[in-house]
């Protein structure tokens, strides 16, 4: 029997698990593929020894691996960034469809606490995990006071020669950034992670 289990993240935001051994088997077939998703779980069973629950395909943006799901109840959004071959740094995309089927910027009141950029470039990989609150100062987030944006880059710190723009970029990000190439910084990523 399948049966729904609701959780309640914020006024705003609603997250529904399905509890059903036959769909979560057929789900994982889907999403076993997802590099993004890989990762996050490996780094997630290293700090925590848990998995992320409630994992769901957004409908757009599947390029990018648009996912959501929870840790401990932190309601979280994932993308995979992708090289591009002229720009330094690492592509992403974060939009959804307005009422008119026009794309619109994430709005901030709706979005999951977490934003998590997950990057992977042969033997390198790192990710990005941008609180809500950063994203809208940041002007990503669409709110009262900014239209946000529905793409943006992120320049991990093994990025270099960037122009005076990206690397002032580079380096609001390097806050929120986990180089997983060589080894786990355990404390930054419970921190981001709001685990302690």
């Amino acid at each position: 029997m399948r049966h729904l289990k609701l959780i309640v993240v914020d006024e705003a935001c609603y997250l529904y698990c399905m509890m059903d051994t036959r769909f979560n088997m057929i789900y994982e077939k889907e999403t076993h593929m997802k590099k993004s998703l890989n990762l996050v779980r490996q780094v997630i069973s290293q700090v925590q020894n848990q998995d992320v629950t409630c994992v769901t395909s957004e409908p757009y943006n599947s390029e990018y691996e648009s996912l959501t799901f929870l840790i401990n109840n932190i309601s979280v959004r994932s993308r995979l960034a992708k090289k591009t071959p002229t720009k330094a740094g690492y592509f992403v995309v974060a939009w959804e469809k307005d009422n008119h089927d026009n794309n619109k910027p994430f709005d901030y009141q709706d979005s999951p606490d977490l934003l998590m950029i997950t990057v992977i470039d042969n033997d390198k990989k790192g990710q990005f995990i941008f609180p809500k609150d950063i994203l809208e100062n940041k002007k990503i987030l669409r709110s009262p006071t900014s239209k946000g944006k529905m793409a943006f880059r992120v320049y991990p710190t093994w990025v270099n020669t960037l122009n005076k723009t990206a690397l002032n970029t580079q380096r609001w990000q390097q806050e929120y950034f986990i180089d997983l190439s060589t080894d786990m910084a355990m404390d930054k990523i419970k921190k981001l992670l709001y685990l302690y």
